[in-house]
């Protein structure tokens, strides 16, 4: 089954998506299976596919696939997993593009509340996600929480990364 992945991910690496997307629908059930469906292994190839599925613009299986992956990585590892955290942020992207701002918006704010204590509040992680949150604010037309948030983040991102860093800048 590894071997099968591994393809996959070949295959997508030499722009040949539309053969990866069916070598992964194909790994899931097995993968299911074999070790199981709350497997690590199963769980990144559930994460393969619902990025696979969304940029072949099948988005409705790809959110029910990322919607039902966060349910497991929840399960499995924990609210307060790195995994877990980042299927959060993942599910907010498709929920956001697809209308569902307030979805997201709820799902990213979740997201920097937990980043905050777990990795803490001057992890790269948790940087990027006050980031991606103050553009979601700034697109909702909340542009006071936008410029609130960016000025939590200026100092923060001068300490960690320096002035001259491209992510202060």
């Amino acid at each position: 089954l590894l071997a099968i992945f591994n393809l996959a991910n070949c295959y997508d690496d030499s722009d040949r998506r539309d053969e990866a997307l069916k070598m992964l629908e194909d790994l899931l059930p097995l993968r299911r299976k074999v070790p199981g469906p709350k497997h690590p292994d199963t769980l990144n190839t559930m994460n393969n596919l619902a990025v696979f599925l969304y940029t072949a613009g099948r988005r409705e299986e790809a959110l029910e696939l990322r919607e039902e992956l966060l349910l497991l990585r929840r399960e499995v590892l924990g609210l307060k997993h790195p995994e877990t955290l980042g299927a959060m942020a993942n599910l907010a992207i498709p929920y956001a593009t697809d209308g569902r701002k307030d979805d997201a918006l709820r799902m990213e704010e979740q997201v920097l509340a937990i980043s905050r204590d777990v990795p803490g509040l001057k992890h790269t992680t948790t940087l990027g996600t006050m980031h991606n949150l103050a553009n979601s604010y700034w697109d909702a037309d909340r542009k006071e929480d936008a410029l609130k948030l960016r000025e939590e983040l200026l100092p923060l991102r001068v300490e960690v990364n320096g002035p001259a860093h491209r992510e202060t800048l």
